[in-house]
């Protein structure tokens, strides 16, 4: 009997491995092995590497195999086979960004700071719109790039 190419797809429709196989007398796609991964047919001179990142397997009548778009950024998730936004880790990654901005601008908030008044109160103004960035909606890219920033004050 000829080699026969499966790949071990999980509940996304992921490939997660293959299996190559002659000792099976029938056709096991679509039979669940015992980690819970789904077997389904591949053609044999298909590279896995290449399944495993670009393509994923769609259950729904009359899908089969089917191409994964390119993941739009680091923090989207492939999830009932669409790329979905982790919000959490996004606005982690915002929010991190943002407290380096804070942390370089304690300084002008201290009393014996080197400024004037007036730009005290700009350095104020900044730093509360820096605090404020996590109520701004999300960018429609769903892009980190996309945030608006608020504007540093030349001086700092």
């Amino acid at each position: 009997m000829p080699l026969v190419k499966y790949a071990l797809i999980d509940e996304e429709g992921n490939p997660v491995g293959s299996v190559e196989t002659g000792d099976f007398t029938a056709d096991i796609s679509g039979q669940v092995d015992a980690t819970g991964f789904i077997y389904q047919a591949i053609d044999f001179d298909k590279d896995i590497s290449t399944t495993d990142a670009q393509w994923y397997y769609d259950d729904r009548p009359d899908r089969g195999w089917s191409w994964r778009p390119q993941r739009p950024s680091e923090f989207h998730e492939w999830k009932s086979k669409i790329w979905t936004l982790n919000q959490e880790q996004f606005w982690v990654r915002v929010r991190a960004q943002r407290d380096t901005k804070l942390l370089k601008s304690d300084w002008t908030q201290a009393p014996d700071a080197p400024l004037t008044t007036e730009q005290k109160e700009i350095c104020r103004a900044y730093r509360q719109e820096l605090r404020d960035l996590t109520l701004q909606p999300l960018p429609s890219s769903e892009l980190i790039e996309d945030i608006v920033w608020p504007t540093k004050p030349d001086f700092l």
